[in-house]
């Protein structure tokens, strides 16, 4: 299926369409449009977030007891469970 024959059929669909409905039609439009977002965009925010990740190599260690570190933490927090 070509673009024009996709472009067409979305033509013919939205002609059908009570024009009191159409602005349920346009808010959808808009989210999906959203939801594409910018390809440049989207790769400048990566390219962000793994510089901010670069910045803490080297500093955690390969003993890192993430469980210990997070029951400190919640034990810090919340108290004793028991």
């Amino acid at each position: 299926m070509t673009n024009s024959v996709t472009v067409k059929e979305a033509y013919k669909l939205i002609d059908e369409i009570p024009v009191e409905k159409l602005k349920y039609v346009i808010q959808f439009l808009r989210g999906a449009k959203g939801l594409l977002g910018d390809k440049k965009e989207n790769n400048k925010q990566k390219e962000i977030a793994f510089n901010n990740l670069k910045q803490f190599k080297g500093i955690l260690t390969d003993r890192f007891d993430y469980d210990k570190k997070k029951f400190e933490y919640m034990e810090e927090k919340y108290g004793r469970f028991n």
